[in-house]
């Protein structure tokens, strides 16, 4: 039975198809651009003149439209279909500084170890510390040994804790000895920043205080224009200055971005903003708030402000591992007997090359009966870190980004939720782990001695910080700063051995 007119056609269309992709890819057009744009013009032109026969009042106007439309088509760097307008998102590549009045330290370790854990750089005023409290009386984990400035236990004193992947250096030079002050050199991919901590006593001279702060921002402004200034001062910034303070501030450049208040007088219920954080406008600031203090730890809330970095500071990285639970074992021995060994050994030419030949032929039998799959391994996580917290503190993430990026009030107002969220669910789980553990400790030591090591194991490597390799400065690069593994190792004289280590690590 013949076809019919349709399957006639499609058969004849599909054929004349091929046919004139056969003929267009062997088709060589040559055109000069003159005569192209002569053409156009041409033609542009007699579309002019019928617009203008038909459309009398505005032919000139639509005219111009057209004509730009063609000039901007064959520029070839106009895309005639974009593609919808996309967010920049904020960059993981930030860090975090923190201040607090915390009013003695030494009995409030574990409150504020809840609250700065997830900053880079912490600063502390009035410790009331003295050289009775060891630096390891003060050890928090994760962070490395604190540099202290202190007066004595019954007031005063400063603190900072820093991560190990942050490069600061104190500047001794920057300081006066008439003040409770210290200075800091932040070393970052983008910039040198100069970090100022104070704490003034309101028996302090408010006089005398402003002028050696004055002098204090002279010399640092000799050197370097990016600075930020924070701590306890004593002086209410949601009220007028005094206009010698406000002639420092607008000298100096210095702009405050704190708008709320950070002090609480529980016996008049007064409010005031004492602990503002001064920053010039080349810091390149992402976001700042306060942290709401328990009124029994203090009557002051904390402060943050967020800056643009440069480097990443993520400690996480995907490995594979062996699933030892799916391996087909069975297989594997019958693999085992089926293999010469003698002969993988004794054909090789030394020991060597015969200790490589059997791993070789060993972890290709493992790999071909036991599973692996990728984990990722997060070097800074705590015992009491489950996947429940972890949702909730991407969840938290998520939110501060949209805030940053929208700065309304409604954004602003789930962040802090979501915010105070975590902070309780943290407090939660460190709790419930830790009185889990102190409950079936003593009854796994006999029952289940593989569990009972299990868990000490996890509670040390808990206390134990896993310390990055700092940035280093390279000789051989005009000290300029080595930020990656990779740079560091190569400055140490190790580069080889890194990444042999490296290969190694991430095979299985």
């Amino acid at each position: 039975m013949g076809n019919d007119i349709v399957a006639y056609r499609m058969t004849i269309g599909l054929f004349y198809h091929k046919i004139s992709l056969g003929c267009l890819r062997k088709t060589f057009v040559s055109f000069s651009v003159y005569e192209l744009l002569a053409v156009l013009f041409t033609n542009i032109s007699r579309l002019k003149l019928c617009i203008f026969n038909l459309y009398r009042s505005s032919a000139n106007m639509i005219s111009l439209y057209i004509l730009l439309l063609w000039l901007l088509l064959i520029c070839g760097d106009i895309e005639p279909n974009p593609g919808p307008e996309r967010t920049p998102e904020i960059s993981e590549k930030t860090l975090s500084i923190f201040h607090g009045n915390i009013r003695s330290l030494r009995n409030k370790l574990n409150y504020i170890v809840d609250i700065i854990e997830d900053y880079d750089v912490v600063f502390l005023t009035e410790t009331h510390l003295d050289s009775n409290i060891t630096d390891s009386d003060l050890y928090i984990s994760g962070f490395e040994i604190p540099v202290r400035k202190d007066r004595n236990s019954h007031g005063g004193g400063i603190i900072m804790y820093y991560k190990s992947y942050v490069r600061i250096t104190r500047r001794h030079d920057l300081e006066n000895c008439q003040l409770e002050s210290m200075w800091f050199e932040l070393k970052t991919k983008l910039r040198s920043i100069l970090i100022n901590i104070n704490y003034r006593s309101e028996r302090q001279s408010s006089v005398y205080f402003w002028q050696y702060f004055d002098q204090m921002l002279k010399n640092a402004l000799d050197e370097n224009n990016n600075i930020i200034c924070l701590g306890d001062l004593n002086k209410n910034f949601m009220s007028d200055l005094p206009s010698n303070i406000r002639d420092i501030f607008f000298i100096s450049g210095l702009v405050n971005i704190i708008d709320k208040a950070t002090h609480f007088d529980t016996r008049t219920g007064s409010t005031s903003l004492l602990d503002p954080i001064l920053v010039t406008d080349s810091i390149p600031v992402l976001d700042k708030d306060t942290i709401p203090f328990d009124r029994g730890i203090s009557d002051h809330d904390g402060t943050y402000v967020t800056i643009n970095c440069g480097f990443s500071k993520r400690r996480t990285y995907n490995r594979s591992i062996w699933d030892y639970k799916k391996g087909d074992y069975d297989l594997m021995k019958q693999k085992v007997v089926e293999t010469n060994w003698e002969y993988l050994i004794s054909d090789a030419s030394d020991v060597h090359v015969a200790a490589t030949n059997f791993t070789n032929s060993f972890l290709n039998i493992a790999s071909e009966c036991i599973p692996t799959r990728e984990v990722t391994i997060r070097c800074d996580d705590k015992v009491w870190y489950d996947s429940n917290l972890r949702r909730e503190t991407r969840k938290r993430d998520r939110l501060r980004n949209i805030f940053i990026r929208s700065n309304s009030t409604s954004a602003e107002k789930k962040f802090k939720q979501q915010r105070n969220k975590v902070n309780n669910l943290k407090k939660q789980a460190k709790k419930y782990i830790f009185t889990s553990i102190n409950e079936n400790l003593d009854e796994l030591k006999v029952t289940n001695c593989k569990q009972y090591w299990k868990t000490v194991n996890m509670l040390i490597k808990s206390d134990t910080p896993s310390h990055d390799l700092p940035p280093m400065t390279d000789p051989d690069h005009n000290f300029k700063l080595a930020w990656s593994l990779k740079q560091v190792a190569t400055v140490r004289g190790t580069g080889n051995k890194y990444e042999s280590e490296v290969k190694y690590n991430t095979d299985y």
